[in-house]
């Protein structure tokens, strides 16, 4: 059953397939600037979800494979919903982060164990390195654009090389 929230600076939408990311104008201009965010099921990793506590934000994040390193806080982060304002309402992204996660892969299908037993990341799909160079791309034209700062650049730009 499809499921939408709209949280402080977006809108989460999940059909049981993928999840789309509507931003409000509240939003921040990296958010803006990237557009909305259609995620397929097959290309998450994990969700991360933190309520919002009154005192600190919290968030809702997509991790994805290409996203795994990226340090960007949730504010920032065009795969991650900022939480904040009202409590009670961004509690219900925690149906969402629910819905998502049970329809994620259990773990141990997505990781495979070496000859020593040490856990090691699943080998790249063929279209592994086309999603980074677009991820690349994406990335310097918000850097060109001014949308990302020298230092966001280079650290989201480094994350996405270690995934290659």
């Amino acid at each position: 059953m499809p499921v939408s929230v709209r949280s402080s600076d977006g809108t989460v939408s999940f059909d049981g397939t993928q999840v789309r990311i509507d931003w409000n104008d509240t939003s921040d201009r990296v958010k803006r600037a990237t557009g909305p965010r259609v995620i397929g099921i097959g290309d998450l990793v994990q969700v991360e979800w933190l309520p919002n506590s009154g005192y600190e934000d919290g968030f809702l994040r997509f991790v994805t494979r290409e996203t795994v390193f990226s340090k960007l806080p949730p504010e920032r982060d065009p795969f991650a919903l900022d939480l904040w304002g009202s409590t009670r309402r961004d509690l219900l992204t925690a149906l969402v982060a629910t819905a998502v996660t049970a329809r994620l892969p259990h773990p141990s299908t997505r990781v495979a164990a070496d000859h020593d037993d040490h856990p090691r990341r699943p080998a790249p799909t063929p279209d592994h390195h086309d999603v980074l160079l677009r991820r690349l791309r994406e990335l310097g034209e918000l850097h060109r654009e001014g949308v990302l700062t020298d230092e966001e650049f280079a650290a989201t730009k480094a994350a996405v090389l270690r995934g290659f």
